[in-house]
């Protein structure tokens, strides 16, 4: 009977920590590990209480080690806003999506797809006479044009309303 409650006790005594462990993986460091790959993933740091990017080498390293952005962020919580690795600057503009030099996995990572009001209006090559709208960036507003049938690019909607509410319009003065 006592070996019995001692194999209780001490097995009790061990599901705190293996619990503790795996909730602590959101304080260790990020680690590159011994490999040489330049891969981006993402990785918590306490410091400033978000995840970010960082270079991983491909093997080693520790678990503060994520794939996504959400995955970290699910797992570790913190600041929701996506960011540069520390002390990197983000830019972005209209098609234009970079973190300052030297700072590439951040680019790479970060870097949404092409904006679809930033690209051109393109009628497509196949001989279709369908009208659409698209985004004028130059003019700053939503125009008909005649599209094709195929290809083409995202910037391309139904209606004119579809077309100002996902790119809005630039009021002139």
């Amino acid at each position: 009977m006592f070996r019995g409650f001692f194999l209780i006790v001490s097995f009790v005594g061990f599901a705190p920590e293996a619990e503790l462990k795996q909730t602590n993986i959101c304080l260790l460091p990020t680690e590159t590990g011994p490999c040489k790959a330049n891969i981006g993933r993402f990785g918590f740091n306490p410091r400033v209480n978000r995840c970010e990017i960082f270079t991983y080498g491909g093997c080693g390293g520790n678990e503060n080690n994520f794939l996504t952005f959400d995955a970290c962020f699910a797992r570790c919580g913190g600041d929701p806003e996506l960011r540069c690795i520390e002390g990197s600057k983000f830019q972005m503009d209209c098609n234009n999506c970079t973190c300052e030099e030297g700072a590439a996995v951040c680019t790479l990572i970060l870097c949404p797809e092409v904006d679809k009001c930033c690209q051109p209006i393109e009628r497509g090559p196949c001989p279709d006479y369908i009208i659409k709208y698209g985004f004028d960036i130059e003019n700053g507003k939503c125009v008909e044009f005649i599209y094709g049938g195929c290809y083409g690019n995202a910037n391309n909607f139904e209606t004119i309303e579809e077309c100002i509410s996902e790119c809005g319009e630039i009021l002139q003065s």
